[in-house]
């Protein structure tokens, strides 16, 4: 399942990406308002069987896609974790791991 935060006609909302659309799954996640309270109340597998069987409530060029989850406790940040991304910061040995790092958001 592909699933999305997204705004359309100034409504967030998120969603279920399908090949034709985007099937809005706020009315199927038993009150949960966002993607975070979907996940929060485990009814992932529930949008998926259910928004499996609908027709999509908006086309993918309709929609303003937004991060994932946007209102987040916390992010977790990978940082140095390839090659090209090491040589951005200049002359310096690649790290033998990624740099893992967090970020809040009052930060």
């Amino acid at each position: 399942m592909r699933i999305t935060s997204y705004t359309v006609g100034g409504t967030e909302s998120y969603g279920v990406v399908t090949e034709a659309g985007i099937v809005d799954a706020r009315p199927l996640a038993g009150g949960a308002r966002t993607l975070r309270d979907a996940i929060a109340r485990n009814v992932l597998d529930e949008i998926a069987e259910t928004a499996a069987n609908r027709t999509p409530d908006h086309r993918i060029e309709d929609v303003e896609f937004l991060p994932v989850v946007p209102n987040p406790d916390k992010i977790l940040c990978v940082g140095l974790n390839y090659r090209s991304h090491v040589l951005e910061g200049g002359n310096r040995p690649a790290p033998e791991w990624p740099m893992i790092f967090t970020r809040y958001p009052n930060s």
